[in-house]
């Protein structure tokens, strides 16, 4: 991440941050191929009346991870009807009609906030038509994927921080392709046929190896590889059988296990190492796919 980006990102947890009257524990920016990224912050926040915004080009989805069992909301300066809103429940407003809400109980909801310029970016990038719009949606509609996408995004942010940029910007293009389709108005997408070549497939892996921390984007090593980022991301899976976030983790794994078994470097030297955020980083991701910790699994491999 660069100074500029970090600036970027500190401004949006601000504006968020100023909006619901509550801070902002992290934030991510999600570069997918467009100049404009897309943003994502948890919101947890107190009865609040938020600040009534200047109209703003780009669409804000709200997925609610608690229950919220009263509000009231405006729109163009016209009040609307919301209905309670449950557990992965969305709704999606259009920022240039400048909404603003009054709410009466505590709540909890993943935020994303996608422009219209990356809307159609990210559309053409897929071979798509882009959407003239997302249709509005004040609530009623429970959304598996959606909440699902916002679990996973919620718990990487609460327990890592804002690294790991590929798995974030695979999360933000599984996110845009959905709503495209269950809320925008897109003919079916084009989808590549072909995985990459193979020295495409040595240009992206020698990227991500070259820095195990994760910092490097999907954009980048689409960029890198001479392809936009929606057939890069494609082509890497038909190739490799899974997404690039997870060709790294396993790689990661692989040097922890290689160290674990040649020297007597600590757990917490091994996992900065290797990528992760730190020692507990590294003993979930290894316990998930070992089924032991790393520190019997060294005991073991030795004996």
């Amino acid at each position: 991440m660069n100074s500029g980006e970090g600036a970027d990102i500190e401004g949006f947890r601000e504006s968020i941050s100023r909006r619901f009257r509550s801070p902002v524990p992290g934030a991510l920016f999600a570069n997918v191929g467009s100049t404009e990224p897309i943003k994502i912050s948890r919101v947890i926040s107190p009865p609040v009346k938020t600040e009534e915004l200047p109209a703003e080009s780009a669409f804000v989805v709200h997925v609610h991870m608690a229950p919220l069992p009263e509000l009231d909301i405006w729109i163009d300066g016209r009040h609307a009807e919301m209905p309670s809103l449950h557990i992965g429940e969305v709704v999606i407003l259009d920022l240039d009609a400048a909404p603003f809400a009054h709410i009466h109980h505590p709540m909890d909801f993943m935020l994303v906030q996608i422009s219209k310029r990356t809307l159609e970016d990210i559309a053409y990038d897929r071979g798509e038509r882009p959407p003239r719009r997302l249709h509005p949606t004040l609530g009623g509609t429970r959304d598996q994927v959606l909440h699902g996408l916002s679990s996973a995004l919620a718990d990487r942010l609460e327990t890592y921080g804002p690294e790991d940029s590929l798995f974030v910007d695979y999360a933000a293009l599984a996110f845009h392709a959905h709503i495209v389709r269950a809320y925008g108005e897109v003919r079916d997408p084009v989808h590549p046929r072909g995985g990459l070549a193979p020295w495409q497939s040595r240009r992206a892996c020698g990227m991500m190896t070259a820095d195990l921390s994760g910092r490097v984007t999907i954009a980048e090593l689409a960029a890198g590889c001479g392809l936009s980022v929606s057939y890069f991301v494609h082509a890497f899976r038909k190739t490799m059988g899974i997404p690039p976030h997870k060709w790294l983790m396993d790689q990661r794994l692989r040097r922890a296990k290689s160290l674990l078994r040649r020297t007597k470097l600590t757990l917490s030297e091994i996992a900065l190492m290797c990528g992760f955020a730190d020692q507990s980083h590294l003993t979930r991701a290894f316990s998930r796919q070992e089924g032991s910790p790393p520190g019997q699994w060294r005991r073991l491999a030795r004996d």
